[in-house]
């Protein structure tokens, strides 16, 4: 045979394979994804796993099955997938993004952000980007990085309600209640049946010292998602727990905290909530259990469970010279610095720093810092002068408290119940 006429039909040969290979691989990929499209996830692996076996540089065929992967929770699967993507073609935004979520769901929240971030360098006008980014910010606890996120997305699309949603959160965690507010509120024009909106807003108004507006926000959201008591998330019957108790309903109060706590038993602020209910409810050692297994979980502002323990145990005359001794411990133990306030508040409580030295040092330079600690300083003041009889004074200390306006604190809240149940007796 001529060698000559050989050469170029073998090379049209392997090259209609090759494209019949292509062909072939570019039918099974789409067919991969209209099975994904109607929900049909295994048949939609097969049909592009063929598609990838055919052609192993179909960069499209890998980023396909990376989202079937993820569809069917395979995250070692589908971050191999994405990164298989990558390789084949960088410039691939969906697939940065696609690998930065799976790296959230696999626990790497940093690495997350850096291919959000590539991917926003890919595509600087995806609004979707930026919002997955400053979740992942968030996550981290850049409260400020998330909301210069949110800001960006919401730029780009005003319409996307989650990114209000997204941003109210991170401005209540900076402190920004009102901002957060106006976010929720305007995620709720934007998307009415939104009831996670509607709780979160609940919970930023009751921090911000508005329980009506929080409980009428909070019964709607349980209109929008009705779901039976023992169905709520920790958070519903944690905001329900405060709501109730802020109205005096004792019983119910600790019922929802029963509740909370056996959805989210490792969570230290719900044993101080019910503690403090089981307190105000004359309940003092299922009180004094509470604080104990809170400080073992490490409140936040690890030294109130033992200054509310106090509370619980000094009620009775008997046990306070034990109270007094265990808040001495405790604060010379603690190995931090004598001169903040809640080392203030253990000196004074077992008698060793006078009534008039500590309503100076409560005195701050900062205006909201003076006002916090003045709510502290008078509730305890008032607490001590009841527990020793004088009612009268400790009546006057308790509505100086009040004064305050702090409606978020421990103290505020007790003071009003203490105050109301002095009025009730006379």
């Amino acid at each position: 045979m001529n060698v000559r006429l050989f050469i170029p039909v073998l090379l049209s040969v392997l090259v209609w394979g090759c494209s019949n290979n292509e062909h072939k691989a570019e039918a099974f990929a789409k067919k991969g994804v209209q099975s994904a499209q109607k929900g049909n996830m295994d048949e939609a692996e097969d049909d592009l796993d063929q598609a990838i076996e055919l052609n192993p540089k179909n960069a499209e065929a890998y980023y396909s099955r990376g989202i079937v992967k993820s569809r069917l929770e395979d995250w070692d699967g589908a971050f191999a997938d994405f990164t298989q993507t990558i390789a084949l073609d960088s410039s691939n935004a969906g697939a940065y993004f696609s690998r930065g979520y799976v790296k959230v769901r696999k626990g790497d929240s940093g690495g997350a952000i850096t291919d959000y971030t590539r991917a926003i360098e890919i595509e600087p006008k995806r609004a979707e980007f930026y919002g997955s980014r400053g979740l992942a910010k968030a996550s981290q606890g850049d409260l400020d990085g998330a909301i210069a996120d949110y800001n960006r997305a919401i730029e780009i699309y005003p319409k996307g309600a989650s990114f209000f949603s997204s941003r109210g959160r991170a401005k209540a965690g900076v402190g920004d209640l009102d901002g957060a507010i106006a976010d929720f509120t305007r995620c709720i024009e934007l998307d009415p049946k939104d009831a996670d909106a509607y709780l979160s807003r609940a919970l930023a108004r009751y921090q911000n010292g508005d329980p009506d507006g929080a409980m009428a926000d909070c019964t709607r959201a349980m209109d929008l998602k009705p779901v039976p008591v023992d169905a709520r998330t920790a958070q519903e019957h944690s905001l329900l727990g405060r709501l109730k108790f802020d109205r005096g309903d004792l019983t119910g109060a600790i019922a929802e905290f029963d509740q909370a706590i056996k959805l989210t038993p490792s969570d230290a602020g719900l044993y101080v909530d019910r503690g403090i209910a089981n307190y105000v409810n004359n309940c003092a050692s299922q009180a004094i259990q509470d604080f104990q297994q809170a400080a073992e979980l490490h409140f936040t502002y690890s030294d109130y469970p033992r200054i509310f323990t106090w509370l619980a145990k000094a009620e009775k005359a008997g046990q306070r010279p034990l109270a007094n001794q265990e808040l001495k411990d405790y604060f010379l133990t603690r190995g931090t610095g004598t001169n903040d306030w809640p080392f203030q508040i253990g000196r004074f409580l077992p008698g060793e720093l006078s009534e008039s030295d500590f309503l100076k040092a409560a005195g701050s330079t900062d205006p909201r810092t003076d006002k916090e600690q003045h709510c502290e300083a008078y509730f305890y003041t008032g607490i001590k002068l009841l527990y020793d009889g004088n009612v009268s004074l400790a009546k006057s200390y308790f509505q100086q408290c009040i004064a305050t306006d702090v409606k978020r604190f421990y103290e505020y809240r007790m003071a009003r119940i203490k105050l109301k149940e002095l009025d009730a007796k006379n």
